[in-house]
């Protein structure tokens, strides 16, 4: 087995500061830490983490708590996590709460009974004060960055912050794209309003169209949740409903996906007569059959982001704080000016 000792020797340095260099620890060297990490890569060093936590108080493990292990947002979020830490040797559990809050508590305890340095979690609990998470937390002394949503009151708690980006502002970019093609009719399908990234981007689209003189009408509102399948039935609601439209504003691509859907089953072509628009700008966005017009989430860079926040903590470089990505609107082939609105001009409906 390969030992500190035998990497101080071969690069002429103290054990102390191939160890601290391994740790990533701020009063060593850039260039010290390259040349431990790349003769520990060299000889197959493999670090004892029960060891160091019991000699330093440090696990060498990272948490990370999505809701599911299959949702494109939440493994683009780990992509970014997963790329810094692993380059600064953490390990990293991964866990799924299901998209259950029971379970998702079970799994923070777990996460806090390994004693992780850090957990990061995309939280089922939102928009609401006195977290249990956050309790969970203090109880057991942990850092811990919310991703793309957090619960009102985490910023009154140490150790504490977050990584989101700016809904309100997706929102009012979606909203002013599509008035300033022409739309006047437009169907908003939107997020659990529990979930406040959901509900900020509705307020962005709502401020928006009225600025823009447009009034949002709540008849025009259909609750779905994040997913394709939500997509789908909050499509078929409106049309059911008969509402007039000519566009349709999503809370997610995903969502947008299932609308598309449906609207391709009843007949309908987009955009010639529906645009529609998304959130996100995953992978399939580009690739629909009607290339997905969106708003583009940083969900990779989100992730690194996050992490950064607690690293440069945690080197005492800055505190825990919590950091606002922005978004870009990225204009496909599923949006153009209006036709007429659907509910007057109903085509007839494939097989």
């Amino acid at each position: 087995m390969v030992t500190l000792k035998q990497i101080a020797a071969n690069l002429g340095l103290s054990v102390m500061a191939v160890s601290k260099a391994l740790r990533d620890a701020p009063d060593i060297a850039a260039a010290t830490k390259e040349r431990v990490k790349k003769e520990a890569g060299r000889l197959g060093y493999i670090p004892n983490r029960t060891a160091r936590s019991l000699r330093g108080g440090t696990s060498g493990m990272i948490g990370v708590i999505l809701p599911a292990l299959n949702e494109p947002c939440g493994s683009n979020i780990l992509w970014g996590i997963e790329q810094e830490a692993g380059a600064r040797g953490y390990e990293i559990l991964v866990a799924s709460s299901q998209n259950l809050i029971d379970q998702e508590m079970r799994q923070v305890t777990r996460m806090f009974e390994r004693q992780v340095e850090v957990l990061f979690i995309f939280s089922l609990t939102r928009n609401q004060h006195r977290s249990p998470i956050l309790d969970a937390a203090q109880r057991y002394r942990t850092p811990l960055v919310f991703l793309d949503h957090y619960p009102a009151d985490a910023g009154h708690y140490p150790r504490t912050a977050w990584a989101v980006v700016d809904s309100q502002r997706g929102g009012a970019l979606a909203a002013q794209h599509l008035a300033g093609l022409g739309h006047r009719d437009i169907v908003y399908l939107s997020g659990p309003p529990t979930v406040s990234a959901a509900a900020e981007h509705l307020t962005g689209c709502r401020r928006a169209l009225e600025q823009a003189g447009i009034p949002f009408r709540d008849s025009h509102a259909f609750l779905a949740g994040l997913d394709i399948e939500s997509g789908k039935q909050a499509m078929a609601r409106a049309l059911a409903e008969e509402v007039p439209f000519t566009a349709v504003i999503c809370a997610s691509d995903a969502v947008a996906i299932g609308a598309s859907e449906i609207l391709t089953r009843q007949g309908y072509d987009i955009p010639g007569d529906a645009s529609i628009i998304g959130f996100g700008d995953g992978l399939l966005a580009a690739n629909l059959a009607s290339p997905l017009t969106t708003i583009r989430h940083p969900q990779v860079d989100l992730g690194r982001e996050a992490f950064h926040i607690w690293h440069r903590a945690r080197g005492g470089t800055d505190p825990m704080k919590g950091k606002v990505l922005p978004v870009e609107l990225i204009v496909r082939s599923s949006t153009q000016a209006p036709g007429h609105p659907l509910a007057r001009h109903r085509p007839a409906a494939t097989r």
